[in-house]
């Protein structure tokens, strides 16, 4: 066997590695927290699909690990790895969101951060947007999510929602070519019933009751800065919690 042969054998032995997209056996869990990814994808300019991403040798995902390990510890934290990463949480004193709707949720929440942001100076406008630009980050390929479910100490029941991207996003200096402008192409952008400017995607809120707002606030304690060029991971850490009601107390968090 010749130097070539051998290069060009371990070259395949290195790219089969790989983290890969899974393509068969996506769960409907999997499939749900996709669709709803590239939902919203579709709806900017020359941004792909996400594929469901399994573990390889360049990446690790574990976003169900890691759910398991902060529902457990009842506290909202990231985990470390070389992907971006988002995170929900959701409690209720009623039925606490099935994991297929609580990954929807989480990602329409994550992609309503799109209020805040500016195409024009390819930055925020003073609010929360990291989430949001991870789930449209256009040289993201893989997706990988998590669900767990706990009873917290005031006897509400709650979820953890996590997912991982990667090639993570986040990158500074890299959102003029990562984060694109909506498609003002096609007129079907605007009729999607989970479009951001639409009234009704807030049907778990109750606006009419005060309580609507009483546990409102938000943590910059943990807040980072964006990732420079030569980071290994791009983590957004901000907290945002929103009080939401419906017939039962409903509070969501996101980091």
């Amino acid at each position: 066997m010749n130097v070539l042969t051998t290069v060009c054998i371990l070259g395949a032995l290195v790219l089969t590695a790989h983290a890969v997209c899974k393509t068969s056996g996506v769960t409907a869990f999997e499939q749900a927290a996709l669709d709803k990814h590239n939902a919203y994808r579709k709806l900017h300019t020359d941004t792909p699909d996400l594929c469901y991403g399994e573990s390889g040798d360049d990446i690790t995902f574990s976003a169900q690990t890691w759910a398991t390990k902060i529902a457990g510890d009842k506290k909202m934290s990231h985990s470390t790895g070389s992907y971006g990463e988002n995170i929900a949480y959701g409690a209720t004193s009623g039925t606490a969101r099935a994991e297929d709707a609580a990954y929807e949720y989480s990602t329409l929440k994550w992609y309503e951060e799109i209020k805040n942001w500016s195409y024009e100076t390819s930055a925020s406008t003073g609010g929360v947007t990291g989430h949001f630009t991870q789930v449209v980050w256009k040289n993201s390929k893989q997706l990988n999510c998590g669900y767990a479910t706990y009873t917290t100490d005031s006897a509400l029941n709650a979820y953890m929602a996590v997912c991982q991207y990667y090639p993570p996003g986040n990158y500074a200096n890299k959102y003029p070519a990562n984060v694109l402008a909506l498609d003002t192409t096609d007129d079907d952008n605007n009729t999607d019933d989970d479009n951001t400017t639409d009234d009704d995607n807030k049907t778990d809120a109750d606006e009419t009751d005060d309580d609507n707002n009483t546990d409102d606030k938000t943590d910059t304690d943990n807040d980072k800065s964006d990732t420079d060029d030569s980071a290994s991971a791009s983590l957004f850490n901000s907290t945002l919690v929103l009080g939401l009601v419906s017939a039962a107390i409903m509070r969501l968090a996101l980091a």
